[in-house]
């Protein structure tokens, strides 16, 4: 905020008071301008004058003080409180910080000096500089400390103060204290250029006011930044093409000056124009109210057509059948360059209800004192009954009621129609004391210790106290303040209005100190793989860890579980973090994880016909399986790969071998495990020699009449001994080092041609495409951050897949929750009528960094009940994301902590922070880092 310079003239005469003066002197204060507003000026001439006074006197040494206190009665008399100056310090600059009353006090003594020479009725001046940077309160008047004869006498803009010194002691002390109020003291306010633009989302299309903000205008001058101009005030404008633009207000004030105030924001382009809207209920009564919601892009207006003849215009409309029938509705909305009309909708209206209880208030906004009619909207009604739920109860229609204290009423109507029949409504209602609701925002969000933060309360109030929870209390709508410790402080504020209203509200607002890592951990050593519970024991409320196991691997949880799989010793690492800074602490040699055993021999799983071979590491099919006594999952980690499964369809199994040797395999087609080596078609892979170091790839055909999807094991034997060794597909063979691995796989419904991934402004895009698919309800998408890790599912619902084809499909599944320069692996499952999954993949790409900060429109939109807002980061930073409502009120945080460059996402249900479903509308979403802000709207329909 710039602070203009403030300037007291303080001009007087303080000489030597003698019993020869037989005239009164006088002391004469002119306020010609007052402005005490924060960075505003003030220009005062003091005068005093001793008509008849000696030919030639002295100006005898003097200070002025500037004193300070928050008590307008009560003034202390020491004078060196906020500011002084005297002869011998020249000019001094003071700065006032707080708010409240000041004054000037004039200090001298008259003597015979030589320091400044004057004649009878000539002024001697004294000038002070100092600097407003709060709103204060001067006050002006005189007295005499010393012995004398003193009366005010008030006029117009100025006032005369007449003193006769008489009797004053000679080269006695004179004190003159300003500290009172002139009479129609002028108070003017700087002239300064400013404005807002309304809406704050600026479509091409849409009409948009620009508000002015500025005082002491005689005349506008407005720029819009796409080459229109335009004088004058209120004032709207439509852009017809996208981009940003500067806009500028030049005006014109009383002294000539020509300041000027510019925003620079971005036009968007206008939406497609399409009509479409919802309705509250498709089946009513007549005389029932139904709410009609438009849903339509683009619209600048409206037109409603209810079906029965009547029409609206508003965007959300109301609408009550008189008669009973089938209507059709339909909406027309006019868009920047064209019309569209919406699909119609059939509402069926039933005859009303023969006794039925209704009613709605007028106005719904209920004050304190305010007289509220009661609407009936009942039907077959002959008596009324009204309980208004604040202890007060009346009879008859028309009806009418003064509530008398806020809160929650519960008001009931009962009524009394034909044959005794009976019917109630009830509707609660909020009483508030006034309009005048007091509210307060602060920026910035983020709160550290020593960060200035402004906190502006609601401009309708007349008054506002503070009190910030800290011990200190400040007044004025806006107020900046520093938290001095890290801490949860309750700050409130009591506001006051027209007519003596008062209210109070409060807001936690959390300080927030530069973390400290610490934590713990257990256990510290055991036998590998060793699960490692860590626990984050930092002070400082990070919202922000990063973790270094010490073995290549990476968590950001707060509280990991990490699994060391390797034997060694590790040190490990915590890095905490929130809006405040950053800590690291180091654990050397923390874990400890000891080598196994291996077991002696490896078997195959305890569900089929036992096998096994004698272990040795240095024998295996790739990756070595131990102990098999389960079913171990499809994964190129164990150096086996299956092609798609299908019935009648060419399969293959790709095989890597750490050491030359021999190899067979068998699949169990017909669900007969015994007889394996009496039916050929079960032993796809003969025994025979293969190679270690390369992928050797066996061929085989699925016999046509395997079932989809049927469950089936896949038994593989290897040995670097014999033949013998591997011809039998059950039995020991403990003579030479081997390898069983026995999977359960289904014969797969969906015969992939392609799975690719492409990295576009840290958004990874998935694209996959299926030649067949047989009994496919759909897909589903993993990911891990390396290739051997565990694969979390990334998409929320399933992708439905199209059942039983023989037409190829192409498939899309986009990731925006990603980390710039972060390598992903990711997994294809499909999922068959039987809920059974087949993995595919993984396929590998690193996420590009984004090259800009972008906020993407949420989607869908408008939405019900959920709606996702994904944006990207082209660098990492304190992020946040917050929902508003056009009123500028905070909604709902939905991000507040660090986050690294890349692309993120994050949905919001329609809820505030407590949990409470808003009202159908338009909402803002805000997404600030590093400096940047944008923001963007959406539709929200309850």
């Amino acid at each position: 905020m710039n602070r203009a310079k403030t300037m007291i003239a303080v001009v007087m005469f303080l000489g030597m008071l003698t019993a020869a003066w037989t005239q009164e002197a006088e002391f004469r204060t002119v306020i010609v301008r007052n402005d005490l507003a924060e960075g505003g000026e003030l220009h005062a001439n003091v005068e005093f004058r001793l008509p008849g006074a000696p030919a030639a006197m002295t100006l005898a040494s003097a200070v002025c003080h500037l004193r300070y206190s928050e008590n307008l009665a009560a003034w202390p008399d020491d004078p060196a409180v906020a500011w002084a100056m005297g002869p011998d310090l020249g000019y001094v600059d003071s700065v006032i910080k707080r708010n409240g009353y000041y004054r000037i006090v004039i200090n001298g003594n008259g003597v015979n000096a030589s320091q400044s020479l004057i004649q009878p009725g000539d002024p001697a001046g004294w000038d002070a500089d100092s600097t407003w940077q709060t709103l204060v309160t001067l006050r002006w008047s005189i007295v005499t400390l010393s012995a004398g004869h003193l009366t005010i006498e008030p006029d117009s803009l100025e006032a005369e103060y007449f003193l006769n010194p008489a009797n004053a002691p000679q080269n006695g002390v004179n004190r003159f204290l300003i500290a009172g109020s002139l009479t129609k003291t002028e108070f003017a306010d700087p002239c300064k250029a400013s404005f807002i633009i309304s809406p704050a989302v600026v479509e091409v299309g849409q009409p948009i006011s620009f508000i002015s903000e500025s005082t002491g205008a005689k005349s506008y001058e407005w720029d819009f930044g796409d080459g229109s101009t335009a004088t004058g005030y209120p004032i709207s404008h439509v852009y017809t093409t996208p981009g940003e633009v500067s806009a500028t207000l030049r005006i014109t004030c009383e002294d000539g000056s020509r300041p000027s105030d510019t925003d620079v924001f971005t036009v968007l382009p206008a939406p497609p124009c399409l009509a479409a809207f919802t309705v509250s209920k498709t089946i009513a009564q007549v005389g029932e109210r139904i709410t009609f919601t438009s849903a339509s892009s683009g619209a600048l207006s409206y037109e409603w057509h209810f079906g029965d003849g009547s029409t609206g215009t508003r965007r959300v409309a109301t609408h009550v059948y008189e008669t009973a029938g089938t209507m059709l509705a339909t909406l027309t909305i006019t868009c920047y360059g064209g019309t569209d009309t919406s699909t119609p909708v059939e509402i069926t209206i039933t005859p009303p209800p023969s006794c039925k209880a209704s009613f709605t208030t007028n106005p719904r906004v209920i004050e304190v004192g305010q007289t509220i009619d009661f609407i009936s909207d009942s039907y077959g009604a002959l008596t009324f009954n009204w309980d208004f739920g604040d202890g007060a109860t009346a009879t008859g229609y028309p009806m009418t009621h003064v509530y008398t204290t806020p809160g929650e009423k519960s008001a009931t109507l009962r009524i009394t129609c034909e044959n005794q029949e009976k019917s109630s409504d009830t509707d609660i209602l909020v009483v508030v004391a006034s309009t005048c609701i007091p509210y307060f925002t602060y920026d910035p969000q983020a709160i550290c210790v020593g960060t200035v933060v402004t906190f502006t309360g609601n401009p309708e109030a007349e008054s506002w106290a503070w009190d910030f929870g800290d011990g200190t209390k400040e007044s004025g709508q806006q107020i900046s303040h520093t938290f001095a410790a890290a801490d949860t402080y309750l700050v409130t504020l009591n506001t006051r209005c027209s007519g003596g209203r008062s209210g109070e509200t409060s807001q936690q607002i959390i300080v927030l100190a530069s973390p400290k890592a610490d934590f713990i951990a257990a256990p510290t050593s055991g036998p590998a793989p060793l699960t490692v519970n860590l626990t984050d024991q930092s002070t400082g409320q990070p919202n922000a860890w990063t973790w270094d196991f010490g073995d290549g691997q990476q968590s950001h949880e707060q509280n990991p579980i990490h699994v060391y799989s390797t034997p060694g010793v590790y040190s490990v690492t915590l890095t905490v973090a929130n809006a405040c800074g950053s800590h690291s602490v180091v654990k050397e040699n923390l874990i400890q994880a000891e080598k196994v055993i291996v077991p002696e021999y490896d078997y195959g799983t305890a569900a089929l016909p036992p096998v096994r071979h004698l272990y040795h590491p240095a024998a295996s099919i790739g990756a070595v399986v131990t102990s098999e006594t389960a079913a171990a999952d499809l994964s190129e980690n164990d150096g086996i790969v299956l092609s798609d499964m299908m019935p009648g369809k060419s399969a293959s199994l790709q095989v890597i071998v750490s050491q030359n040797g021999f190899i067979s395999a068998w699949i169990d087609y017909d669900g007969n495990t015994t007889d394996w080596e009496t039916n050929p078609p079960d032993n796809v892979v003969a025994a025979q020699s293969i190679a270690a170091g390369v992928q050797t790839t066996f061929t085989f055909v699925i016999p046509s009449t395997a079932p989809v999807s049927d469950q089936r094991w896949l038994r593989i034997r290897y040995s670097i001994g014999q033949l013998a060794d591997v011809a039998s597909a059950m039995g020991f063979s403990d003579r030479a080092y081997g390898e069983v691995q026995d999977y359960l796989f289904g014969l797969t419904p969906v015969e992939l041609s392609s799975f690719t991934a492409v990295s576009n402004q840290g958004v990874i895009r998935l694209e996959w495409r299926t030649q067949s698919e047989t009994e496919n309800l759909g897909f589903l998408m993993y990911r891990a951050e390396t290739r051997d890790g565990a694969y979390e599912q990334i998409s929320e619902e399933m992708i439905p897949g199209a059942g039983t084809t023989a037409t190829a499909h192409t498939y899309l599944f986009e990731d925006h929750n990603t980390t710039a320069n972060q390598t992903y692996y990711y997994k294809l499952a499909d999922v068959d009528y039987n809920g059974r999954l087949r993995m595919h993949g993984p396929v590998q790409i690193m996420a590009s960094a984004p090259s800009e900060y972008r906020l993407e429109q949420n989607y869908p939109n408008p939405f019900n009940p959920e709606t996702r807002l994904s944006f990207s980061l082209k660098e990492a930073g304190f992020t946040t994301l917050t929902i508003f409502n056009l009123n500028g009120q905070e909604i709902r945080s939905l991000i507040a902590k660090h986050l690294n460059a890349g692309s993120h996402s994050c949905s919001w249900d329609g809820k505030d922070q407590l949990g409470r479903t808003m009202s159908s509308g338009t909402y803002l979403y805000k997404l600030r880092i590093n400096g940047f802000e944008v923001t963007k709207k959406m539709e929200f329909l309850k």
